[in-house]
């Protein structure tokens, strides 16, 4: 793995390791492993955000979500998109599995890349339009800071790859 330093007047930026492609024993389940892992602790103010802005529903206790359109459900039943990103937030040991994101979930995974380190497994092309953010590219280490610059890495990957 590449270690990411960097360092600015303010401090230490953050970074999103960014993984095109991994061996199968490493690829989670996101709902699996949400569901069998999450704690208390997960369900804090940005999880209530991601669910609020990713699924249009409201986390109510530690368990309950009120969504409107299946009324109470369990914290089980929120999207898979919801849960890679509360996972992203709150468990540092794991790489999330971000191809369980849709487009929806671009600007929270942008914000999210500059507020903490993490890794996320990401092999299609999320359409980050004009969102900033702060990514490495696992495979050759390259920066990334808007959707051009990961479009550009994507593509170079896809076009090395083997049939």
């Amino acid at each position: 793995m590449i270690d990411m330093i960097r360092v600015n007047i303010e401090g230490v930026n953050q970074m999103v390791k960014v993984y095109f492609e991994l061996n199968d024993k490493d690829i989670i389940s996101t709902s699996k492993y949400f569901n069998n892992s999450y704690t208390e602790a997960w369900l804090d103010d940005w999880a209530k955000r991601v669910i609020r802005e990713i699924d249009s529903s409201e986390l109510i206790s530690e368990g309950l979500v009120q969504s409107p359109v299946l009324g109470p459900i369990t914290i089980r039943e929120i999207s898979s998109g919801a849960k890679a990103l509360i996972t992203m937030n709150a468990d540092e040991t794991v790489i999330s599995n971000a191809n369980s994101c849709g487009d929806n979930c671009a600007a929270l995974l942008a914000e999210l890349s500059k507020k903490k380190d993490f890794e996320i497994y990401l092999a299609y092309p999320m359409n980050f339009g004009s969102l900033e953010f702060d990514m490495c590219i696992v495979r050759d280490g390259a920066i990334c800071h808007n959707a051009g610059e990961f479009e550009k890495e994507y593509l170079l990957w896809r076009h090395s790859m083997t049939f």
